[in-house]
């Protein structure tokens, strides 16, 4: 019987053996899942951070496309303007010249007015003799020769009805009183 008691002990003791294995095993189970277990909610934490920073970088991307499209509404209204006033500018630049253009005209016919009137005078205190003549306009090329001979009267006659000096030039546009042929001294 020892034999049997032996393999009885060896029986019990194989037994508690096993016990100690499984509750081993167990523990180490558990201590891996414990550690699953926190892996998870670390990869949980992680994710919920992940998640915010995206929807923060989404958040900022939204505000940069907004400020990128107003920028560019600003960009084209300011477009607008500059086009507006280039616009405004150049109708004032064409109004300036042709007020230029009226006021040239109008002082040249108020010059040719005096001098008219001048040579009126002139003639009527120089004993009293009127002259009788036509006016005329200087063209771009006229020159005073031309002039005379065109309305058949001496280059002399047309100096002095305007009191001209022998170089002086004529310009386009310059009023000139012609004497009649008969009124030429």
């Amino acid at each position: 019987m020892n034999t049997a008691k032996y393999l009885l002990l060896i029986a019990i003791m194989g037994l508690a053996g096993c016990v100690t294995l499984v509750d081993d095993r167990r523990n180490e189970i558990d201590e891996e899942q414990a550690r699953a277990q926190a892996a998870v909610e670390k990869s949980r934490a992680d994710m919920v951070r992940l998640h915010e920073r995206v929807e923060a970088i989404e958040k900022r991307q939204q505000d940069c496309l907004q400020e990128i499209e107003l920028l560019k509404a600003n960009e084209e209204k300011r477009d607008r303007e500059v086009k507006d006033n280039l616009a405004a500018s150049e109708r004032d630049l064409k109004n300036n010249e042709a007020a230029q253009a009226k006021m040239r005209l109008e002082i040249i016919d108020s010059v040719a007015k005096n001098v008219s009137e001048i040579m009126k005078n002139r003639s009527s205190s120089a004993g009293g003799k009127t002259e009788t003549g036509r006016e005329h306009v200087v063209q771009p090329g006229e020159t005073l020769s031309a002039i005379a001979s065109a309305y058949k009267v001496k280059v002399s006659a047309i100096v002095q009805a305007n009191g001209l000096k022998t170089g002086n030039a004529l310009k386009a546009g310059q009023k000139l009183f012609i004497p009649e042929s008969g009124a030429a001294r």
